[in-house]
């Protein structure tokens, strides 16, 4: 059969059923053909709300001819691709661009598709925001985020957390003290979460979901040291003083310098990539020197460093509200989404946990748009079970 006739057909089915514009009959055939479960989860899966949204994108138009001569020439370019794709895959493909393409050019409101779809079931999967608990020097925890906010310390200091960032330069130069009087804090990003935090010499830290640094409230001494478990982005102060990071085994050392550091309990690696400056990895008497654009890594399991050039793009993008994956297995790739989204993930085929993928996503969208991509380019589906999503092969 020709897919490209069928696609229209199924395309048509869709389209009528949303402006509920059938006759008697082909209303029969559509409902007999919807009720087969994978031609179901196609067309939930194309007429989404964040689907909507993100098609919408592709046809910014107000004239309606322009948007239908669009979709006819992203069907050219498919019919034309390279990509060896099944029949039936190729006509969901071609009919999953008229679906959006017929509504939008035939006037159909975008709020009215919006609001007759039911919620997906990934829409409990909401993406992370501004948190963080801040434990104080006496066991006090504080609740943050994006709100402003003052806490008052034990020792005098008024901290203000703004605009999402915890400061506490503006107070360091107000106080001085002993050695014996500094006290310790920890900043603790939940899954779901990051936060900012400036710390007493001005060295800023950029924190990741489901990370925890220790601190103290003012330097002291002869260098500047903080514990992180997890993943945090350093613009380290230049100063006299070497500011030490114990993470794990490893210890980083630097002056003044940005970079990107990775050491999560459950990775193989203790992972820095270098922006700007130098900086020296150390495990016990095992060093290893970065410069700018290299990524050092300290491999848990045989005791070893490596290092390579890297996009320093990909490592700090996570800071600026984005996920940058160039060539990164699915497995790495869903442990990132698996922390900002706050949920778990079980692959039934661990075979898929290598397949590797690029591409650029918000952190604010919706974590559907991730899944549609692996699943429109590949043979993998999603499925949500409670706060876990299963991750195995399209039947």
């Amino acid at each position: 059969m020709n897919n490209l006739i069928d696609a229209f057909k199924i395309a048509l089915g869709i389209f009528k059923s949303k402006t509920e514009t059938f006759d008697s009959k082909e209303e029969e055939v559509y409902k007999l053909w919807s009720k087969d479960p994978a031609n179901k989860r196609f067309i939930d899966e194309i007429t989404s709300n964040h689907r909507i949204k993100e098609k919408i994108g592709l046809y910014d138009s107000a004239d309606k001819e322009a948007v239908w001569a669009k979709t006819l020439d992203r069907i050219s370019i498919d019919k034309k691709s390279n990509y060896h794709i099944d029949f039936w895959n190729r006509g969901r493909r071609i009919a999953a661009i008229l679906v959006i393409g017929l509504l939008i050019s035939m006037g159909v409101s975008t709020l009215m598709l919006l609001n007759q779809n039911e919620q997906t079931e990934f829409a409990h999967f909401l993406p992370g925001s501004s948190k963080a608990i801040l434990i104080m020097e006496d066991g006090k925890q504080i609740n943050l985020n994006s709100n402003d906010q003052e806490v008052s310390s034990s020792n005098g200091f008024l901290l203000r957390s703004k605009q999402s960032i915890l400061d506490y330069m503006s107070q360091s130069k107000l106080h001085t003290v002993i050695e014996e009087e500094i006290k310790m804090h920890t900043l603790i990003v939940p899954l779901g979460g990051e936060y900012r935090v400036s710390l007493s010499d001005g060295t800023k830290v950029w924190m990741n979901s489901a990370s925890t640094l220790k601190y103290p409230v003012l330097f002291t001494g002869e260098t500047r040291e903080v514990e992180l478990v997890g993943e945090a982005y350093f613009e380290v102060s230049k100063g006299d003083k070497e500011f030490r990071i114990k993470s794990g085994e490893a210890q980083i050392i630097v002056l003044g310098t940005s970079f990107n550091l990775r050491s999560y309990p459950d990775d193989d690696n203790i992972t820095t990539t270098l922006v700007t400056g130098k900086v020296k990895m150390n495990v016990g008497e095992k060093e290893l020197d970065l410069t700018p654009g290299l990524q050092g890594r300290y491999h848990k399991v045989d005791k070893s460093f490596t290092a390579k050039p890297v996009n320093v793009k990909e490592s700090i993008a996570w800071k600026d509200g984005v996920f940058y994956f160039e060539e990164e297995t699915l497995e790495e790739i869903l442990k990132q989404y698996g922390r900002w989204y706050d949920m778990k993930v079980k692959f039934e085929n661990s075979a898929l946990k290598s397949k590797t993928y690029t591409g650029v996503f918000k952190k604010d969208d919706a974590i559907e748009v991730f899944f549609d991509m692996v699943s429109e380019t590949s043979d993998i589906s999603f499925e949500a079970k409670g706060d876990t999503i299963i991750i195995k092969n399209q039947k």
